[in-house]
């Protein structure tokens, strides 16, 4: 019986790290600042809140505050002409940095490592905080949004 990795496990593993932080009820995920990685984020949120006993509606909202949040953080390079410009401008080792907290209330960080540097100053990137802040839902706060650390923290309480 062959007990080494299955055909493709090692660049799941590459590409994605979870750990569990030394902080009681803190979880931590990195995984390369890529929109395609945005699902397992998601899952990731959605499945503590699952564990944290939240209605699904409000899972619902969270799930949109967190793709919202997303959009906004992976808009690398926005203020460019054209894609190619946009693609040299996104950097391949930068990951994207997902942290929960779960006490009184539940509290995720999204932030980018490292952080841009531009600041969300494009005319895209203030249409995408413009609609950021339509979009999330009222029952999830928008506890910090720091375009120089490149983080955002939402908190559900």
């Amino acid at each position: 019986m062959d007990a080494g990795p299955h055909e493709g496990e090692g660049a799941a593993t590459e590409a994605a790290s979870a750990s569990v932080a030394p902080v009681a009820n803190e979880v931590r995920l990195e995984v390369p600042a890529e929109s395609r990685f945005a699902r397992v984020v998601r899952v990731a949120v959605s499945a503590a809140a699952v564990r944290r006993g939240v209605e699904f509606a409000v899972i619902e909202d969270l799930r949109i505050a967190v793709d919202e949040a997303l959009i906004l953080l992976l808009r690398a390079g926005s203020a460019a002409s054209d894609d190619t410009t946009r693609s040299a401008a996104i950097e391949p080792s930068r990951r994207l940095v997902l942290t929960m907290a779960d006490s009184e209330a539940m509290t995720i960080g999204l932030r980018l490592s490292p952080a841009r540097t531009d600041q969300f100053d494009g005319p895209d990137d203030r249409i995408a905080l413009s609609r950021f802040h339509e979009l999330v839902p009222w029952r999830v706060e928008v506890t910090t949004i720091d375009p120089a650390a490149s983080r955002v923290v939402l908190t559900l309480h």
